[in-house]
């Protein structure tokens, strides 16, 4: 037995070794969306908490279930204790043993069923929240990524083209067309583009580390190259239809709503508990050497404490919850109106700087580098022409990113995908 036993352990060992079992997988080296959002939905701390605290309401709701134990007692009583009288231990006292079960009146097992059954779903729904939230912070941080890879990228290609002016000037200085002075004052402010890279760089490692947590990779200091884009999907739905979606679709509407079924049943609840249970019992009574049956029916009685207070405070929890209720449906529909607007907003403003802006911008650069080459326009009109394009391409980024997340943003404040 202990050597199939062994065996088996090795079995077992092996199999989990070569599956990788209890251990988090790897990061792939190119990363997409939806595996980051796969990744997260096995490994984010919060979803983990959220499941466990399932797992515990599942386990009260067991509990609720489970019908109240019985009694036994023993009791002894007459025993003479300073002259006893001659005979067995047994005879000479009167010997009690009684088995006692109560039994729950006024359905008040079925009641605390349904109690339990919607805290249990209550606590479902907001774990299911907790998914929708952590979705989006995910969705978040990956465009986070985005935007300082597309940072990365114009920056570097602005020095690129700033280090071929470079290159034409010190040409030209070298042969005496420009002053040193000149030719000075373009090299140092080739540190604007230098800078830009630097920082670039360093704001796509922290926003790596932040989705990373996000996710919940151990390991933060990895690296990846993201597969996605900051490409906008349309919209189509119209603001009052994503607003029924919403009011349809949103789980942290659907916990309030089962919170209020947990309010109107703990109401019930306690309306049965006003009425008393009834403990019959059941036993054996040995009586100075005569053996008898003893039974009977215990019965509280409700003068004083008829459960008034607790049926008051559960009333007054329903229409809290009522309230709270109607208070959850008229935020999520605030919510999905601004995420709408917020969305349609920059959805404008990007299509605003694409269509006319960063081309204009473009050719306006390409023109003063050109001029400035034939001599017909100084280095400070290059320069502001340089400038002006850097910061229409950053605007331009940031412009995607800003509607890339608001598409996310209002997914969220629907509570499905678009």
């Amino acid at each position: 037995m202990r050597k199939f036993t062994l065996s088996l352990c090795l079995i077992v060992s092996s199999l989990m070794a070569s599956q990788g079992l209890g251990q988090q997988p790897d990061l792939p080296q190119q990363l997409s969306l939806e595996q980051a959002l796969l990744y997260a939905r096995e490994h984010s701390p919060l979803l983990l908490a959220a499941r466990e605290e399932v797992q515990a309401a599942k386990g009260s709701e067991l509990t609720a279930g489970l019908r109240p134990n019985p009694t036994f007692s023993l009791n002894s009583e007459s025993y003479p204790l300073f002259e006893p009288s001659p005979g067995a231990f047994l005879n000479r006292q009167e010997l009690v043993m009684t088995v006692e079960q109560p039994i729950e009146t006024a359905r008040k097992r079925y009641w605390r069923e349904r109690v339990a059954a919607a805290a249990r779903e209550f606590v479902e729904s907001q774990a299911s929240d907790v998914q929708r939230l952590v979705k989006l912070r995910v969705e978040q941080a990956y465009s986070q990524v985005l935007l300082a890879q597309a940072d990365l990228d114009s920056a570097r290609e602005l020095l690129a083209d700033y280090d071929r002016i470079v290159a034409i000037n010190k040409a030209r200085f070298e042969k005496g067309a420009i002053s040193g002075g000149e030719f000075r004052r373009i090299e140092i402010e080739r540190f604007r583009f230098l800078d830009d890279v630097i920082v670039s760089e360093s704001n796509l490692h922290n926003a790596k580390v932040a989705l990373l947590t996000e996710i919940g990779y151990p390991h933060v200091g990895s690296d990846f190259e993201t597969t996605g884009s900051l490409d906008v999907k349309p919209v189509e739905a119209s603001m009052e239809q994503l607003s029924e979606d919403a009011v349809r679709y949103r789980p942290d509407l659907g916990s309030q709503r089962f919170r209020l079924q947990q309010a109107r049943n703990e109401m019930s609840l306690q309306k049965a508990i006003a009425v008393p249970n009834v403990s019959p019992y059941v036993g054996y009574k040995r009586d100075f050497g005569m053996n008898t049956l003893a039974f009977g029916i215990r019965v509280p009685l409700q003068v004083f404490n008829r459960n008034q207070g607790e049926i008051a405070r559960a009333a007054a929890e329903q229409r809290s919850q009522d309230f709270r209720l109607l208070m959850t449906e008229r935020r999520i529909r605030e919510e999905v109106a601004q995420a709408y607007n917020n969305f349609r907003a920059q959805e404008r403003r990007l299509r605003e700087i694409q269509d006319f802006y960063l081309e204009r911008a473009r050719e306006s650069r390409d023109i003063a580098a050109e001029s400035y080459r034939l001599g017909g326009i100084d280095l400070l009109i290059l320069l502001d022409a340089e400038r002006s394009y850097r910061e229409v391409v950053r605007t331009f980024n940031r412009a995607r990113y800003g509607a890339v997340v608001g598409r996310f943003e209002l997914e969220a404040a629907v509570g499905k995908e678009l």
